[in-house]
């Protein structure tokens, strides 16, 4: 369980170390594929260190946390930061889909950072 467990934590790391090189390399593909808009290089440099630097902040947490397990509740605080904007920005500005859906896999990481920390921060070093 615990191999399965950290092995969710790891595939997550690189879904937001991956994210965070789009962001990076090709802003464009970044920017629509959340659906987002910039018109000037500030507005890209905006995008490339708020959502960029969120995720890889998230994506270090989780690389740390193999070294020691607690760093994940860092990367739970940091996603769950995200849904609570999220979740004000679905009730004040209106549902999507895609704001539901990016909510709910946020939910889910911060229920398996919480677990596997809960479960396991205790055997690390």
């Amino acid at each position: 369980m615990k191999f399965i467990l950290k092995t969710v934590v790891f595939l997550i790391a690189i879904l937001m170390l991956g994210i965070w090189l789009m962001w990076m390399v090709s802003p464009e593909t970044a920017k629509n594929l959340f659906e987002v808009d910039a018109r000037s290089i500030t507005g890209i440099n905006a995008l490339k260190s708020d959502m960029g630097g969120v995720v890889l902040t998230i994506a270090v947490f989780l690389i740390l946390s193999f070294k020691k397990t607690q760093w994940l509740y860092s990367a739970a605080i940091a996603s769950g930061c995200l849904m609570l904007g999220r979740t004000i920005s679905l009730v004040v500005d209106g549902y999507t889909p895609t704001g539901v859906n990016a909510l709910v896999v946020e939910l889910i990481a911060v229920i398996v950072f919480v677990t596997v920390a809960n479960r396991y921060s205790s055997n690390s070093h």
